[in-house]
């Protein structure tokens, strides 16, 4: 789990998932006494930086120094320890251009 970050006036606890730049956000809402608590993901678009919660028509990466995987948005996908994050196949592109670059140089 990364750090978590406290916000006294609403109660809730914000934890950031994920290496180098962070792409995930898992917050936790604290609801009356009994302390019961709702968890939420935010997604974050690792070209862009725009943040949603319920990501639709997203797509997620999972890779290591020598294998790309694309994956069509699930939950699963999402949150596996060595995905990606991005917004449209615009930016996933961009990003496995990036890969392929990098693999290549």
């Amino acid at each position: 789990m990364g750090a978590p970050g406290l916000d006294f006036e609403t109660g809730e606890i914000t934890y950031l998932y994920g290496h180098g730049t962070s792409t995930q956000v898992r917050r936790i809402d604290w609801i009356g006494c009994e302390g019961l608590a709702m968890i939420d993901s935010i997604y974050r678009c690792e070209i862009c930086g725009i943040e949603n919660e319920s990501p639709v028509r997203w797509v997620a990466i999972q890779c290591d120094e020598a294998k790309l995987t694309v994956y069509k948005w699930t939950t699963e996908a999402a949150e596996a320890p060595n995905a990606r994050h991005f917004c449209g196949e615009a930016h996933a592109q961009v990003y496995i251009s990036r890969w392929l670059e990098a693999l290549c140089s």
